[in-house]
């Protein structure tokens, strides 16, 4: 048995560090993961969010932190929306910003939200080395890339199956909307969803 380490790729660096903290959990919400601790969110992992471009990690912050960061460093660090107005800092995780201090940051959001017995007692954040694998298609999208298409070919099929052209037409467009919505997430497959 070999005692080398596995190279690991983004998304399992943000689990192994997310999910070292006490107590947390990984839930899918949106399509994204997100990381928790007695029921509330501290981290939700993003990849390209509505087209935006962002490897990130939302991260729930003390007040002040955010601007800090923002301004600061707004290579790395942004103002992620929806959440943004609440405090939360967007941080990028492909622009070599170093993972211990992604840990670091982490740690800060966790003891944000947990319990005060559980934020009292953190050990020191992980040591954690840069990601070297790269994310594949399968790794980055949180649906498969292969639903999409068969859920639009199922409803398609069913819509011509209709006898009426307008009960047809109606399908056809809630398939549509339908593949669409399943679709959203898989941001590397986009070209092969329809």
């Amino acid at each position: 048995m070999s005692s080398a380490k596995q190279p690991k790729n983004i998304s399992q660096a943000v689990r192994e560090i997310c999910l070292s903290l006490p107590a947390t959990g990984e839930v899918t919400s949106h399509g994204s993961p997100d990381f928790r601790v007695e029921g509330k969110t501290f981290a939700t992992y993003m990849i390209n969010h509505h087209g935006d471009g962002h490897l990130a990690l939302w991260l729930r912050m003390p007040t002040g932190s955010q601007e800090y960061y923002t301004q600061s460093d707004p290579e790395r660090f942004y103002v992620p929306p929806y959440v943004g107005p609440k405090g939360w800092l967007g941080v990028d995780l492909d622009k070599g910003l170093s993972w211990n201090t992604i840990a670091e940051l982490v740690q800060t959001a966790y003891a944000e939200v947990a319990p005060k017995a559980l934020a009292l007692d953190l050990p020191p954040p992980i040591r954690i080395d840069r990601p070297q694998k790269p994310l594949t298609q399968q790794s980055s999208t949180p649906l498969s890339p292969q639903r999409p298409k068969y859920v639009f070919q199922l409803l398609k099929t069913s819509a011509w199956l209709c006898q009426k052209p307008f009960a047809r037409a109606n399908l056809a467009v809630r398939a549509f909307v339908q593949v669409k919505r399943i679709s959203a997430p898989c941001t590397f497959a986009a070209s092969g969803c329809v």
